[in-house]
């Protein structure tokens, strides 16, 4: 996946970023081709590959001279410029390929991407809809839900079942509107509705925000699982103990750039002076 993207957040501190995720070229190339990272200090251009193959969990961490609530919306309109939520994007965008840079949301999310959006309230979940209905959002006009324009009730019901079973979903009934669950809930519903169909790469924005102990274990294990299987991960978060937890190497980015691809075992000094926009 290849991108260049240019945020209005502190426009004059935000340069272009480039991403390529690219898990086709990558296990072509094999070990000897596969550079984690490479920047381009003129051009304000890094470049970050992501191989599923490795099974990696690439985490992005974002703060520098920003307050953390806006560097994690920058870390968010960069999520959802990779889904196609953001128009400010110039250059390319590719999944395995196939060049997905104009499709729309439901084009690039049926392209084999998971999308778990920072605010599952505002963008994840319709309130109103039951929990059955939340979990067929972007599939509810495919079979088995439906034959042409007609859903089938029966069948939506029961897949709403095995995944209320399987995502530990604590509800009275899969028929109760979304709006009657807890935060932790509704957000195994999102991400019961994303993992549960055939995806490729898994991009996640500040997962664990807002949740409790016990939601925040769940979400991490489930991640974890995707990367286990085979899927790329794209992990989001202002939250540095969640980034060292999760990841297997750590972009940082600075005033809207990135500066530095490191492994995960880097020293949380080390992570906290690039936070800062210093290079150890």
């Amino acid at each position: 996946m290849q991108m260049k993207y240019n945020s209005d957040i502190a426009n004059n501190d935000i340069k272009n970023i480039k991403v390529r995720l690219d898990g086709e070229e990558s296990i072509r190339k094999k070990k000897a081709d596969m550079a984690l990272a490479e920047i381009d200090t003129a051009n304000k251009i890094a470049i970050i590959k992501l191989d599923a193959e490795e099974k990696l969990i690439q985490a992005k961490v974002s703060l520098g001279r920003m307050s953390e609530t806006t560097a994690a919306r920058l870390t968010a309109e960069l999520a959802e410029a990779i889904v196609g939520l953001q128009e400010h994007v110039h250059g390319t965008i590719s999944l395995d390929g196939v060049d997905i840079t104009k499709s729309s949301v439901r084009d690039a999310l049926h392209s084999g991407i998971a999308f778990v959006p920072e605010s599952r309230e505002e963008d994840g979940l319709i309130a109103s809809f039951s929990i059955e209905e939340n979990l067929i959002l972007d599939l509810h006009d495919l079979p088995p839900y439906a034959k042409g324009p007609v859903i089938s009730p029966s069948i939506v019901s029961q897949e709403a079942q095995k995944r209320v079973a399987e995502f530990d979903i604590r509800a009275q009934s899969a028929k109760d509107p979304a709006s009657s669950l807890s935060g932790g809930n509704k957000q195994k519903v999102v991400l019961a509705r994303e993992l549960s169909r055939p995806v490729k790469l898994v991009v996640a924005s500040q997962p664990t925000r807002g949740l409790d102990v016990g939601s925040i274990e769940f979400v991490h294990e489930r991640i974890i699982a995707e990367r286990d299987s085979g899927r790329a991960v794209l992990l989001f978060s202002t939250e540095l103990d969640e980034v060292s937890a999760l990841a297997d190497r750590i972009a940082v980015m600075y005033r809207g750039e990135f500066i530095a691809i490191v492994p995960a075992t880097t020293s949380r000094e080390d992570l906290g002076l690039l936070m800062a926009g210093v290079k150890p």
